[in-house]
């Protein structure tokens, strides 16, 4: 197998953590993530060409992603890490 033609950057609290190579599919994705920064539930977010926040949430959004960037000609690909686990425990804080 060939490797992607870019780099993914990784984004985690407004700071770049890690730039990785993409993995061939998105539970090779969200593992990786996961051990480098050391979280346990995390939701993956990206800005298309035009903007657009979009989830990467399974297989078929990781392929949609992948195909989009290849086509273009993106170098480099910076995506946005949720912590889910804090998440829910600022949530508990509001209520």
């Amino acid at each position: 197998m060939e490797d992607f033609p870019f780099k993914l950057i990784l984004k985690y609290n407004d700071k770049i953590n890690n730039e990785i190579n993409p993995p061939f599919n998105y539970t090779l994705l969200t593992d990786l993530i996961k051990k480098k920064l050391n979280l346990k539930k995390i939701q993956i977010y990206y800005f298309d060409k035009e903007g657009i926040e979009n989830e990467i949430k399974n297989d078929n959004d990781y392929i949609n992603f992948i195909n989009y960037f290849t086509n273009e000609n993106s170098k480099e690909i910076e995506i946005i890490i949720i912590n889910e686990e804090k998440k829910k425990i600022e949530k508990k804080k509001k209520i």
